[in-house]
């Protein structure tokens, strides 16, 4: 028997219907019921009738079913929203985290190339401001006098080297007499150094720090050789920063505790006051996040600090699901806000703890 295809059976079935339309007529329905029964005769199913009864029941069933069901290529297909696609859920979920991150971290490198290359930019720039004593020719440079250093991780720095027959006093009052333009005088050091020449006097001046870089210093060096002509050194340093990640550690924040500690003016080496609370209320919450994502990243302090019992600010915030994130501004030497994203992780720093204090004080009297 050959093969029917969907659409012969159906073909079929209306042809069928057709040819006996009128059965469905009631009043034909009702005669029929009403007229003597005929005597039956026995009927032999042939196995050609027995074939052609077979299709149309199946022909039938298969009309049947696919009214309430879809045709084509999906029939038969049961489609399914169970473990499967919670699995190709979860699996997309999990590329999309990754592509985040790597979105990040090329982002956080794009960010530290820019911003090294803005550090390098500044010192030069620095260099160039300082005042060129009349007479003084440029030499290469020297070893000994104290280098510039910023005691921070990410250091740049630029210097160049003068020789110039004028004494060494009559140097330094001519660099005191023209500041280089723009910038604020730090300090003015009279120190011993490892040059072979006695003494260096220094200017130190400052600029102003950037998103890019940590505070530029500038030094103009003078030192005294036993002979020969005076020497100057003009040197700029500075630090960059790398981009402050601490927005992807406070989504959803819905807690934070904290503590206040202050030194006592009486005895502030050892004694401090500790004040302690928590906080629930989200405006309060969003506006302490907000102003340590604008802060400044800070690279990591190499400097000395002696213990001088300084105030800090430690906040604790609280995620859903996710490791508290501990944030500590630390007032006094070094002046930086350290985060830690969890127990175990990597710790970073940022600057500027006093801004971060001014906005927690218009939330909290203390």
């Amino acid at each position: 028997m050959p093969t029917l295809t969907d659409d012969a059976i159906e073909r079929l079935l209306r042809e069928t219907f057709a040819a006996h339309e009128s059965l469905a007529d009631p009043d034909r329905a009702r005669r029929l019921a009403e007229a003597p029964q005929m005597p039956q005769r026995k009927r032999r199913w042939t196995p050609a009738l027995v074939a052609a009864s077979a299709v149309a029941a199946a022909a039938v069933g298969a009309t049947i079913w696919g009214g309430g069901h879809p045709t084509g290529s999906s029939l038969g297909r049961p489609t399914s929203t169970g473990p499967t696609s919670t699995i190709m859920s979860e699996r997309e979920k999990a590329q999309a985290a990754l592509e985040e991150k790597r979105a990040r971290e090329l982002a956080a490198q794009a960010a530290s190339r820019a911003n090294t290359a803005a550090a390098q930019t500044e010192v030069l720039r620095l260099v160039s401001l300082a005042p060129r004593v009349p007479g003084a020719r440029e030499v290469p440079a020297r070893k000994g006098g104290d280098d510039l250093f910023t005691y921070y991780a990410g250091q740049v720095s630029a210097d160049q080297w003068y020789a110039v027959d004028a004494s060494a006093a009559a140097t330094m009052r001519y660099l005191r007499a023209h500041p280089p333009a723009g910038l604020t005088l730090q300090a003015e050091n009279l120190i011993e150094n490892d040059f072979p020449a006695g003494r260096l006097v220094s200017l130190r001046y400052a600029a102003a720090p950037t998103s890019a870089f940590t505070t530029p210093l500038l030094d103009l060096s003078v030192l005294r050789p036993p002979s020969g002509p005076t020497l100057y050194r003009v040197q700029a340093a500075t630090s960059w920063r790398e981009s402050n990640p601490v927005s992807e550690y406070l989504d959803g924040v819905t807690a934070m505790s904290y503590e206040i500690i202050r030194p006592l003016e009486t005895d502030p080496g050892t004694s401090h006051t500790v004040t302690r609370g928590n906080l629930t209320d989200p405006v309060a919450i969003t506006t302490v996040t907000r102003a340590l994502e604008n802060l400044a990243a800070q690279p990591r302090f190499f400097g000395h600090c002696p213990n001088r019992g300084e105030s800090q600010d430690l906040f604790t915030f609280t995620r859903p699901g996710e490791p508290a994130v501990t944030v500590v501004a630390r007032l006094g030497c070094p002046e930086v806000v350290s985060v830690t994203p969890g127990p175990g992780a990597q710790e970073f720093d940022l600057a500027d703890p006093h801004t971060l204090d001014r906005v927690w004080s218009t939330i909290v009297t203390r």
